[in-house]
């Protein structure tokens, strides 16, 4: 294959390495798969007879190069039970399953540039294993690139940096996962010397090993307390624990564990002091990160308020370049058309579902054809079988089809109106200043009420201040020991204190004609969200309706956590089994994303990242209600680390159920992500018994990478293992194993497993940042001190005269916090005073822990909420990286603002809009088979109307770039059927 020089271009499919090349055997059974596809007859050698030589050009290439999934496919296609349809020589009228095995790998999945000054070939005989390899970066390749040669990201050879390439939140969150494993870690080390001491310090008769390093107490004597006995008192004890004149009291060593108490709380110094840092330079990071990838956020606008009938691109081209003279590139108008894509979505899948009862070579896009078709396949299918209700009759489907063409024809004649803006800019500098000048508070906008505060005593220019450092001049990547060490705090704070003006021009003394549009709106001008991050068909959505559903879903959600607690409450205390509320536990917190993403879908959120942020604080509520605050509530106070004579079956600790729980949650998800059972069943069930191509490539169009749920995954496992560390100090190595696990399964799910993910920014980093993982540190350091407070956890104290009575030991029950040895009731204390020492330590912390996290939530979030009321609190993070829009938008991660919609079983995304005179690169992906027409609404519409919509009813985009762009380039496969035809 040839590049447009007229150089010729080695592709994937010209590779053919040693096959003992010892850097890509990486098990004997992977080389024997391999072995098998090249020699397998059913596949004719490298391309096989699966694809014919124009798509090896575009989806070949050697086994070594292919997923280990379409590997075992290639072997299993010889099996009539794996792949019914393969009867001998594929005809050239039947699917491909290596083909849609090959879409999966170019479209689907990840890939990266094999040529060029910024790759490196993965096929290179040269690159030794032993050998050190050169620095250099794979830069991501568009999905479904053909031009130039492609490579699958290696799983465990990409470093984390290199995750920018898939957006700045999935590089956070793999960075967040790493920086939590290590402190853990060194927590967990720590708290060694307590997990020893508590080893030792019962008789641990009969106790399951995993509890041993727990607090559990085993010693107990029965004591005389009639006081225990009583009525009033009587509902606080287990029946086991007394029986009418005796109490059974734990006689356990509370008395020698001072010097690892203090590693524990030196650890809990320890974490704070890290995890206060890493807050810090990861907010720092933050920026570097997105100095790191340009994307069409970092030169776009977006205008949340447009006059109903702004849908001219010019006149906001005109007016946007009052700021920034000659610079407007693109403009994206979205309309309130949600009724009309959804009506063109859904004849997309009727058409879809009445070619399946068609004969194969029926013209969907000749209407004649489709109507004798429909007439021959009624005729055939007349029969008792057919008066079923499981039987729909091709003439009631072509029915149905017509009657909604014939709604659409009445929807593409409404009069639609603006509702959202995206106007990009070729420079950074621009869209600052736009921003700069056009920002302002949401008063000023709900009153249309223009702010001139910015401009001081001249009316003619704006000066604002920005960062004068660029962040990586003055920051190395946090996780970097080795650069860090040549760069301190005093210097990065420093930085970050350096600013330098800049002067904004408006070139008028009139500022209400320059800053009002049309002289008379003031417009709420933001920085845009990035292209796919958008849902388009949800811009319209008022703010009322969004609120109002999120109440609704809230509530939901808060009746099905009654409900777990309930059933862990009936699992716990009538069916006393640890295994059966662990897995109760571990099967609920692997289903809730799945439940909370249906209530979700309830909610109209404009933003993937607003969608997501939501789901994260359903799932995480949830999860940590589940996995640590209702067993501390189904459980008494005298259960939390008090057994009956050491029998585990008849009656267990709070400890006792924590530890199953956590081990659970260590197996399950990872194996369950890594089974990843509904894409296996859609890839190796469904795909080969695909009646046509588009279907069985649907089958591999891959589930993007959930970050709202990962980020729970995460959440969970730190705020158990913190939330339960001074009872259990176990559940800290346990966490740090549970991350590590975590963080090698969702890498290898990103690469192999998951499709194209939206980039919802620092979204979901900050939300985890400033909530969940603060509330986290916060719980460990407050429940640490109740739980240190609570020994010996039996509410028997003794007196002077070596008698014993009843005394509430239960500070949390009695409201009081701090939970300070001072408080204990005179004559009823119960603390020694190495347990005073500890829990005075972690009380006095917790409480200055708590007036820090409210006094930094009041300056983070509340202050700048109210000042955002009237004023404009935009800053631009990090500096100008001076690079042209229009230099950087052919790279994968840099997308234009084109609608566009991802709905289930379509292979590719559905375009909305007339493409006419828009780049290629802006849409983000490329099917070099069919083209953007194939996967166009717009062109649908188009085809229902027998030409072009009369009123604007499709999003309008504009683009005014110099350079041309190019001609789409289609190519004819004979293997494809194409039952959406328009």
């Amino acid at each position: 294959m040839a590049t447009t020089d007229g150089h010729e271009l080695v592709t994937d499919c010209d590779v053919l390495p040693s096959m003992s090349d010892p850097d890509y055997i990486v098990d004997r059974s992977r080389s024997d798969l391999i072995q098998a596809a090249v020699s397998s007859r059913a596949f004719g050698g490298v391309c096989g007879t699966e694809l014919t030589e124009d798509q090896c050009d575009v989806y070949g290439g050697h086994p070594r190069g292919m997923t280990s999934g379409r590997l075992t496919a290639r072997f299993l296609s010889r099996f009539r039970w794996y792949y019914p349809r393969r009867t001998g020589p594929r005809r050239a009228d039947e699917p491909s399953l290596d083909a849609a095995w090959a879409h999966y790998e170019h479209w689907t999945l990840a890939r990266y540039y094999l040529d060029g000054p910024e790759s490196k070939s993965e096929f290179d005989p040269k690159h030794s294993k032993g050998a050190e390899p050169a620095r250099w970066h794979r830069l991501m390749a568009p999905r479904g690139e053909a031009d130039r040669p492609t490579a699958l990201y290696p799983i465990w050879k990409t470093p984390v940096k290199e995750l920018s390439e898939f957006g700045v939140s999935v590089r956070m969150y793999f960075s967040t996962l790493r920086a939590l494993t290590i402190f853990m870690i060194l927590a967990g080390v720590l708290h060694l010397p307590l997990m020893g001491y508590f080893w030792f310090y019962g008789t641990k008769g009969g106790i399951w090993w995993v509890v041993m390093g727990s607090a559990v107490c085993d010693d107990t004597e029965w004591v005389e307390c009639r006081s225990c006995n009583e009525d009033q008192y009587s509902d606080m004890y287990p029946p086991y624990r007394i029986d009418g004149q005796y109490a059974r009291k734990n006689v356990c060593n509370f008395q020698d564990w001072l010097v690892p108490g203090l590693l524990g709380y030196v650890s809990t110094v320890v974490l704070l002091a890290s995890f206060g840092v890493w807050f810090y330079l990861q907010g720092r990071a933050e920026v570097l990160f997105d100095e790191d990838v340009q994307t069409a956020s970092d030169y776009s606008v977006k205008v949340t308020n447009p006059p109903p009938d702004a849908m001219d691109p010019e006149e906001w081209k005109v007016f946007m370049e009052r700021f920034a003279p000659g610079s407007v590139v693109a403009c994206t108008v979205a309309l309130d058309n949600r009724d009309l894509i959804v009506s063109l979505i859904k004849r997309r899948r009727m058409l879809n579902d009445l070619a399946k009862s068609l004969p194969y070579e029926t013209d969907m896009a000749d209407d004649a054809a489709v109507a004798e078709a429909v007439r021959e396949a009624t005729m055939a299918s007349i029969g008792w079988w057919s008066k079923t209700a499981f039987f729909r009759r091709p003439e009631k489907r072509y029915s149905k089809l017509k009657d909604l063409e014939e709604k659409i024809r009445v929807q593409t004649q409404r009069n639609y109106h603006a509702v959202a803006v995206f106007v990009t800019f070729q420079r950074e500098r621009e869209q600052r200043n736009v921003l700069h000048a056009l920002s302002t508070g949401r008063m000023n906008v709900w009153l249309n009420k223009l702010d001139t505060s910015k401009m001081g005593g001249n009316s003619k220019t704006i000066t604002v201040y920005e960062s004068a450092v660029n962040v990586r001049d003055s920051m190395a990547i946090f996780m970097s020991t080795s650069d860090l060490v040549n760069t301190s705090l005093s210097d990065l704070i420093k930085g970050e204190e350096e600013k330098e003006a800049h002067t904004i021009h408006l070139g008028s003394d009139d500022t209400m004609r320059v800053l009002l549009f049309r002289s008379q709106k003031v417009l709420n001008v933001k920085e845009a969200p990035e292209p796919n991050d958008l849902q388009w068909t949800n811009l319209h959505v008022p703010k009322i309706t969004q609120i109002m559903s999120f109440v609704g879903t809230t509530l939901a959600l808060l009746a099905f956590i009654y409900c777990s607690y309930c059933i862990i409450d009936h699992l716990e205390r009538r069916q006393p089994y640890k295994t059966k509320c662990a897995f109760f536990i571990a099967g609920t917190n692997a289903v809730i994303p799945e439940i909370c993403e249906i209530i979700n879908g309830f909610e109209p959120h404009s933003t993937q990242a607003a969608q997501q942020s939501s789901l994260y604080v359903k799932i995480a509520v949830f999860r940590w209600w589940n996995s640590a605050i209702a067993l501390s509530i189904v459980f008494r106070f005298i259960e939390t680390i008090s057994i009956e004579d050491g029998n585990e079956e008849e009656r267990q600790s709070l400890t006792y159920s924590v530890a199953p729980v956590i081990l659970a949650e260590l197996l399950m998800n990872p194996i369950i992500k890594l089974m990843d059972p509904v894409g296996t069943m859609k890839r190796h069930v469904l795909a080969p018994r695909a009646t046509d191509q588009h279907e069985m490539n649907s089958h591999f169009v891959g589930r993007k990478l959930d970050l709202a749920n990962l980020y729970t995954d995460t959440t969970k496992v730190v705020f158990v293992a913190l939330f339960f560390a001074a009872i259990y100090p176990p559940s800290l190595l346990l966490g740090a194993l549970a991350l590590a696990l975590h963080f090698a399964v969702d890498k290898y799910a990103l690469l192999r497993l998951k499709g194209p993910t939206p980039d919802v920014g620092q979204h979901l980093a900050r939300l985890s940042r400033n909530f969940f993982f603060s509330t986290a540190l916060l719980s460990h350091v407050i429940m640490g001190a109740y739980w240190w407070s609570g020994y010996p956890y039996d509410h028997i104290c003794g007196d002077a005269d070596g008698g014993y009575y009843h005394c509430s030991q239960d500070f949390m029950k009695q409201g009081v916090f701090p939970p300070l040895p001072r408080y204990q009731p005179e004559g009823e204390e119960w603390m020694t005073s190495s347990q005073e020492t500890l829990t005075s330590l972690y009380s006095w912390t917790g409480l200055a822990v708590l007036v820090y996290a409210t006094l930094a939530f009041l300056r983070k979030m509340v202050l700048p909420a109210i000042a955002g009321l009237f004023r404009s609190t935009y800053t631009p993070d990090g500096r100008d990286q001076n690079l042209k829009f229009t230099d950087v938008k052919h790279r994968q991660e840099v997308h234009g603002y084109v609608p566009q919609n991802h709905e289930p079983g379509f292979s590719h995304p559905l375009l909305a809009c007339d493409l006419r005179g828009v780049d290629e690169d802006l849409i983000g992906w490329r099917d070099h088979q069919h083209g953007y027409s194939f996967h166009n609404l717009y062109d649908d519409a188009c085809a229902i109307l027998g030409g072009r919509p009369f009123n604007p009813a499709f999003s309008i985009v504009r683009q005014w770039d110099q350079r041309k762009a190019p001609p789409e380039r289609k190519m004819e496969l004979a293997s494809y059927r194409c039952p959406v035809l328009v």
